[in-house]
């Protein structure tokens, strides 16, 4: 067995069967165990013998750390604490302290502090995740390229499914293989369970040119896109986020998605809508999330509707993303997005930053996720971007997808 607190930069070895514990230790007994929530609270009794001057440096360095763990919890600025652990392969694995105390033997006989030599046993009783994961990432998706839309091999991502046995957030970066974009919104989505394969969360039929004489307003359904029955059963009883893409459309109206039950071919009966979305210069937009009901099987159809005040006007609608909405991320950039520029996310650690390949600048922001890869399961990335001004699917995008692999106990 291998057991250590570290920072990355103060360490302390418990427990080594392969070489020896830190100096004035003489060794650890500890199993890992699965704690109820979201931190486990566990002892570690520790055996230490020796100078004693040795025994307190350790035991003060592991107070440090404990505290230090602690106030990683309140400042991100504070390094992690992290406990490693290996039982016997030699691959460690480590989870986040919360917080911990030492706790000295009620025993006299097992806490002999002489003035310059020590033997005894002593507890540290500490709180960590209710998780471990590898302090290596594993390479999810290689690095490979992806449209922006409807474009064969379309939007869509399936990636290895992680090892270990807990879900496990994502890191994802997003490079630009085009010339200089104004790309502000990326929206992805993350589907684990439903299934939807090929192109299957995208719809088309339905979609095209639309015009209007009058000021149209949402009982006026300008285009309403069926929804495959296969389609329907993989997402039934799921929030589904809707987002639209246009290839026209004017400024300053509010578009709305709303879904649908088609009954006799002809009486639309609403069932839930996204809420309004006013447009100004984009053509990409996230429109909400709407329900499908847990045992629908057909019959369900997307209506895209406007609202506006103009008397006359057109648009042009390219396609409909629906996906499971669960932990939707919503990527902000404030700046154009330069050829070969990364923009990226880091679920572990619930940031996002731009990549200039020089520095990580903070002009991305996010809102939602953290997307999770599920092990065991077929996990699928849905990525679209925005643009000013027009909207094109055949732009091309350079994915690379990686995670650090979590189990619950070793």
């Amino acid at each position: 067995m291998i057991l250590k607190i570290t920072d990355g930069t103060t360490e302390v070895i418990l427990h080594n069967d392969g070489g020896s514990p830190s100096v004035g230790l003489a060794g650890a007994r500890y199993i890992p165990t699965e704690g109820a929530g979201d931190t486990a609270t566990e002892t570690i009794e520790v055996v230490f013998t020796g100078s004693t001057s040795n025994m307190l440096t350790q035991m003060n360095r592991v107070r440090r750390l404990l505290a230090q763990a602690s106030e990683a919890q309140v400042d991100p600025g504070v390094p992690k604490v992290y406990i490693h652990y290996d039982v016997y392969t030699g691959d460690l694995w480590r989870s986040e302290l919360i917080g911990g105390q030492l706790v000295w033997s009620t025993d006299r006989h097992m806490r002999q502090l002489q003035e310059s030599s020590t033997i005894g046993e002593m507890a540290i009783v500490i709180t960590r995740r209710d998780y471990w994961e590898k302090p290596t990432t594993e390479t999810l998706f290689e690095t490979g390229s992806i449209y922006n839309g409807p474009t064969s091999p379309y939007n869509a991502i399936t990636m290895t499914a992680p090892s270990g046995d807990q879900p496990t957030p994502i890191k994802v970066e997003i490079e630009n293989f085009n010339a200089d974009l104004s790309a502000r919104n990326f929206y992805l989505t993350m589907d684990s369970f439903s299934g939807l394969t090929t192109n299957q969360h995208l719809l088309t039929s339905g979609a095209g040119a639309a015009s209007w004489s009058a000021a149209p307003d949402h009982d006026t359904l300008l285009w309403t896109l069926a929804i495959p029955s296969a389609v329907i059963g993989k997402l039934a009883g799921m929030s589904v986020n809707v987002v639209a893409g246009f290839t026209s459309l004017p400024a300053n109206i509010y578009i709305r998605a709303t879904l649908y039950n088609l009954i006799a071919g002809s009486l639309y009966v609403p069932l839930d809508n996204g809420g309004e979305k006013f447009t100004a210069d984009r053509k990409l937009h996230n429109l909400g999330t709407v329900q499908f009901q847990k045992l629908a099987n057909g019959n369900l159809v997307m209506a895209i509707s406007l609202y506006s005040t103009a008397a006359s006007g057109s648009a042009t609608l390219s396609f409909v993303q629906i996906t499971p909405a669960r932990r939707a991320l919503h990527l902000r950039l404030d700046d154009d997005w330069a050829d070969g520029d990364l923009v990226t996310y880091d679920g572990e650690n619930d940031v996002a930053y731009y990549d200039n390949g020089v520095s990580w600048d903070s002009t991305v922001s996010a809102e939602g996720g953290p997307l999770l890869a599920w092990p065991g399961r077929t996990n699928r990335l849905f990525i679209l971007f925005d643009e000013a001004v027009s909207f094109s699917g055949s732009r091309q995008m350079i994915v690379a997808i990686s995670a650090r692999p979590r189990r619950k106990t070793l």
